[in-house]
């Protein structure tokens, strides 16, 4: 190829194939880090799903722990004016 030796030409598109490599290499992890950053919005989201799903659970059985405490406060106290 125009009468330049092979090691020349080597050295020549050894540069070129390198730098093509490596911007191939760092778009793939730029949509990689892209891929993960939506993933873990996504995570997000359903973790906070789940934790107002656990504060309504915890608040309803507040509320029934409440009725309960009252129950057992009123049995006290017909037990103790039986006596």
């Amino acid at each position: 190829m125009f009468g330049l030796p092979l090691a020349a030409l080597a050295l020549a598109y050894t540069p070129w194939i390198l730098m093509l490599a490596g911007g191939f290499y760092l778009g793939l992890r730029l949509v990689r880090a892209f891929e993960r950053r939506s993933a873990a919005r996504a995570e997000i989201s359903a973790l906070e799903e789940r934790m107002l799903r656990l504060e309504e659970t915890a608040a309803s059985m507040d509320d029934r722990l409440e009725g309960l405490t009252e129950g057992q406060e009123f049995t006290s106290r017909l037990l103790r004016d039986k006596q």
